[in-house]
C-alpha cells in the first residue's frame, strides 16, 4: 500500500531544518546522522564532502509513505521513504556521472548504476514506523542494523530488474554517504595495466569478483569496499597457494568462522570457483594488489 506523503509538513520541516530546497547540501554537518554526499555532484565536483540533514531530506518533495517490510527480516511498519530520483532532483549530478556508491559505516560499498536507480526507484528509508533511528529502529540482524540510513527497493515505487547488477546488491544497510561517480572510471584499475590481458577464464572470474566480492574486499587500487580488512592481495596468495582452502572458505565461510558475518556463497558452481580462482591467480602473478 503507499500513501501520497503529508505536504502540509513541509514548511515546517523546511523551517526546521534552516534550509531551502536551493541551500543543499550543506557546507557543514549540523547532526551526527547526516548523509555525506561527494564525488561526481555539482555541489561537490570540486572534491568537497557535503551534508544532508534529516530533517532537510524530510522536507524534500517526493518523500513517500509506505507500509510494508523494509526486509524479510523485519516487521511491517508504516516507512517514510525518500525514492532515490527525488533525491537527485534535490541535490543534481554533475556531467559524468551514472552511478551512485553506497557507502556504509561498516565500510561496505556497492554501486547503484544511475540508469537502474530511475527504473528501479529504490528509496532511502528515513522513518520506520515514525521513528528516527535515535527514537529506534529495528536491527537488520544481530550484528548489523540498519541505521542511519537504509536502501531498499518497493514493488510499489518501481519494477524490480530481475536480471541484476554486475556490481552486486544495490540495497544497503547502514549507510552515511552517497558517491557520484562514472562508473567506467571507478572501475577502469580492473580493466588497464597488467589487468588489460587476462585468460578468457580469469575475465569470466574478474566479473564475479566486481559482483559477489567488490562490495567487503577491495580489489586494485583499493576500488570496493572493505568490511572483511581482506584486500585483493591477501585472496590472491590464498586461491594460488591454498586453493582447496579458498574454495571451502568462500563456499561456506562460517564452518571456519561461525561468527563472520560474510555470507555463503553455496551456489557457486565448481566453474564459477575455477574462474575466480583463475583471475586471482593471474592477478598476483601481474604483481596486482
Amino acid at each position: 500500500m503507499i500513501r501520497p506523503a503529508v505536504r502540509l509538513a513541509v514548511p515546517l520541516l523546511a523551517l526546521a531544518a534552516g534550509l531551502s530546497a536551493g541551500e543543499l547540501p550543506r557546507a557543514s554537518p549540523a547532526a551526527a546522522d547526516d548523509l555525506r554526499v561527494s564525488g561526481l555532484f555539482q555541489s561537490t565536483a570540486d572534491g568537497s564532502v557535503k551534508y544532508l540533514p534529516r530533517s532537510a531530506l524530510l522536507a524534500l518533495p517526493g518523500v513517500t509513505h509506505l507500509h510494508e517490510k523494509p526486509a524479510d527480516s523485519i516487521a511491517a511498519a508504516d516507512l517514510t521513504v525518500l525514492p532515490i530520483p527525488r533525491l537527485l532532483e534535490a541535490v543534481p549530478l554533475a556531467p559524468g556521472a551514472d552511478g551512485l556508491v553506497l557507502v556504509c559505516s561498516d565500510r561496505w560499498e556497492t554501486m547503484m548504476p544511475l540508469d537502474l536507480a530511475r527504473t528501479v526507484h529504490p528509496y532511502l528509508m528515513l522513518e520506520y514506523a515514525g521513528r528516527t533511528p535515535a527514537q529506534g529502529w529495528p536491527r537488520f540482524s544481530p550484528v548489523e542494523g540498519l541505521a542511519p540510513y537504509y536502501s531498499n527497493w518497493s514493488p510499489a515505487l518501481g519494477p524490480r530488474d530481475a536480471s541484476g547488477t554486475p556490481y552486486g546488491e544495490f540495497d544497503a544497510t547502514q549507510i552515511v554517504e552517497i558517491r557520484a561517480v562514472n562508473m567506467r572510471e571507478r572501475y577502469a584499475p580492473f580493466y588497464s595495466g597488467p589487468l588489460a590481458h587476462l585468460s578468457p577464464e580469469a575475465s569470466e572470474g574478474r566479473k564475479l569478483f566486481i559482483k559477489e566480492c567488490n562490495m567487503c574486499h577491495p580489489g586494485p587500487q583499493g576500488v570496493g569496499g572493505n568490511t572483511s580488512q581482506r584486500p585483493i592481495a591477501v585472496l590472491e596468495v590464498h586461491a594460488t597457494l591454498n586453493a582447496a582452502y579458498f574454495r571451502r572458505m568462500v563456499t561456506n565461510p562460517k564452518q571456519f568462522f561461525p561468527q563472520t558475518v560474510m555470507p555463503t556463497h553455496e551456489y557457486f558452481t565448481p566453474q564459477m570457483m575455477s574462474q575466480l580462482v583463475a583471475f586471482l591467480t593471474e592477478a598476483r602473478a601481474a604483481g596486482v594488489n
